[in-house]
């Protein structure tokens, strides 16, 4: 057994390391012999862990930075992680490898390309709007009760959950649709996002209501 294992780590290995646009069909795996892995984005623990080393949070302190937040702050790593993740979310690029300015920008010219939160799931558009798609969602690895592999699709952070918000005629089914993609993903904090922007739309539909 030893031996055949370490025969088969001897033979030529190809690896492919792609986007989420890139989807090949299972004939095609078969035909080949491929193995797929996906790669779900990152969460917020996952920053949290990684910036825990001090080595690396240093490295990448000057890309956290983010307007309001006080540099001798004595929670300043935790306060830098959390606003940078509340528009960078779960893109690790975003998040690590841009300024919150450079960030910023980057994330409005994606979001002027996509005129309806729904493209972000039916994934219709052209080749440019595609790739401010893949942007602007996250992808979350879960496992079914057979233990075979599903991804889910949700907002890739809080701050697109409010500037699609804002683009929607009809908020309310916005809202409704939006609980149950977060649900699919089964991370609590997506549905957290979504419930923080619905009661504020609520209460602003009820005092439009009493002032009537």
């Amino acid at each position: 057994w030893q031996q055949e294992r370490t025969e088969a780590y001897q033979k030529p290995s190809f690896v492919l390391v792609s986007s989420a646009a890139v989807n090949i069909a299972l004939e095609q795996l078969m035909e080949v012999n491929l193995d797929t892995f996906t790669v779900g984005s990152w969460t917020l623990e996952q920053y949290q862990e990684a910036c825990a080393d001090d080595v690396f949070f240093e490295s990448v302190k000057d890309k956290l930075q983010c307007p309001g937040i006080e540099s001798e702050a004595a929670d300043e790593r935790s306060a830098l992680i959390l606003s940078k993740y509340e528009l960078a979310g779960g893109c690790a690029r975003w998040m690590f490898d841009f300024t919150h300015d450079d960030c910023l920008r980057d994330f409005k010219a994606h979001m002027k390309k996509v005129s309806d939160y729904q493209r972000l799931f039916d994934e219709v558009g052209g080749d440019e709007m595609r790739d401010s798609v893949n942007h602007l969602r996250g992808a979350t690895v879960t496992r079914d009760e057979q233990g075979r592999e599903e991804t889910s699709y949700f907002f890739i952070s809080k701050r697109a959950v409010k500037e699609l918000a804002e683009k929607c005629a009809d908020k309310r089914v916005f809202f409704v649709k939006s609980y149950q993609k977060a649900d699919e993903t089964e991370n609590p904090a997506y549905r957290g996002w979504v419930f923080e922007f619905d009661v504020d739309y609520q209460v602003q539909q009820a005092h439009q209501h009493h002032t009537k």
